[in-house]
């Protein structure tokens, strides 16, 4: 039987391993700079210029985010005129197959009778169109 090695536990007073995945609340906090050896800067240690840079990323972020979602939507909106406008073909390639159906029946009946000459071009006409439902 194959053993696998135990799982260290985490308490909530121990440090989370940078690459933690599984959304631990313990402090200090999982982030993707820890494991690149930057430090975490506290209330004591930020200079002003740190803290201006910190907020300027953040607004940056901000209308970053602002900006994609405004794009998604508009994809968004653009795909779905894309499926009514291709539901609206699909309607139209429906409609032009049945009356080819129809114009083959009326030919295939035409093949079998002798008098035409009087229902041909009325029976036709009543091919093409689309029936009265």
């Amino acid at each position: 039987m194959l053993e696998l090695p135990e799982t260290p536990s985490i308490s909530d007073d121990s440090p989370c391993n940078p690459a933690c995945l599984n959304g631990h609340t313990h402090e200090p906090p999982c982030v993707a700079g820890a494991s690149a050896g930057v430090q975490r800067h506290t209330a004591d240690t930020i200079t002003d210029d740190e803290l201006d840079r910190l907020y300027a990323d953040q607004a940056r972020l901000t209308d970053q985010l602002a900006n994609e979602q405004t794009i998604s939507r508009r994809l968004f909106e653009q795909r779905n005129d894309m499926a009514v406008e291709r539901y609206a073909w699909q309607e139209r390639g429906d409609r032009a197959e049945a009356t080819i159906a129809r114009v083959r029946q009326l030919a295939e009946r035409w093949r079998y009778t002798a008098d035409r000459k009087n229902t041909a071009l009325p029976e036709l006409h009543a091919a093409l169109n689309e029936p009265k439902e």
